[in-house]
């Protein structure tokens, strides 16, 4: 019997919530307010030094934060910027419009508590750009819990995060679906936390381009979905 339904935020509950060129240049906004100077190849140095850092936490399941992220791009890029400065680029990113919600979404979050299911997400990221969507959309009450992995430090697929999350709704493992958009992230780390996985296979927009998205013949999800609404289908079915 599923009792609870766990969504992951990019590329399920949001088609895009990251992308370092629209990040970099919030940044360079504020630059540009207080006469920061900058080079122009900036958007690039701070899309390597992110891309290495997502990377490096796919090896190790620990989150890093914007913050330290940025640091690293300011530094290699030579632009003095000090914490305040900093700070402000940060809430900008975190308010920006560009980390959207699905249309969709609400009515299915809906539908799945009129089923008397119990709502949960678990989100890779390095702030808290996801859960100021949700706010801003009036999503956060339709949630039970909400885990990110810069209030946890655990990044999926590491079982702790998945673990946390099952607390939090009261739930056992096999009680459990979890829709994500990454094999090796979200297909493989629901399973080994003994969960249903369902992949969506319409991935976040920015890590479908870069190729880590690509269904794997070695990491099978138990159902795949193209559009979010399948899965209330899902769980009438596994539920009879």
């Amino acid at each position: 019997m599923i009792k609870a339904v766990i969504l992951d935020f990019g590329g399920v509950v949001s088609p895009m919530c990251w992308d370092p060129y629209i990040i970099s240049n919030i940044m360079i906004q504020v630059f540009s307010k207080y006469g920061i100077p900058y080079p122009d190849n900036f958007p690039e140095i701070f899309k390597e030094v992110s891309n290495k850092a997502f990377f490096e936490m796919d090896k190790t399941m620990i989150e890093k934060d914007l913050r330290d992220i940025a640091i690293k791009a300011l530094d290699e890029a030579g632009v003095s910027c000090d914490n305040a400065t900093l700070e402000e680029a940060l809430e900008l990113v975190r308010d920006a419009k560009f980390c959207e919600i699905r249309a969709e979404v609400r009515n299915i979050l809906i539908k799945l508590r009129e089923m008397s299911l119990k709502i949960g997400l678990i989100s890779n990221t390095p702030d808290v750009h996801p859960f100021r969507a949700l706010l801003r959309e009036n999503l956060y009450d339709l949630f039970d819990a909400i885990i990110l992995s810069c209030w946890t430090r655990y990044r999926k697929p590491h079982p702790k995060i998945f673990e946390i999350a099952l607390s939090k709704l009261g739930v056992k493992p096999n009680e459990a679906i979890f829709v994500g958009d990454m094999p090796h992230i979200d297909v493989l780390g629901a399973k080994n936390a003994g969960m249903i996985a369902v992949l969506m296979t319409v991935g976040e927009r920015y890590w479908a381009k870069m190729g880590v998205a690509k269904k794997r013949a070695d990491i099978l999800a138990d159902y795949e979905i193209s559009d979010l609404s399948e899965i209330i289908e899902i769980v009438k079915r596994i539920n009879g």
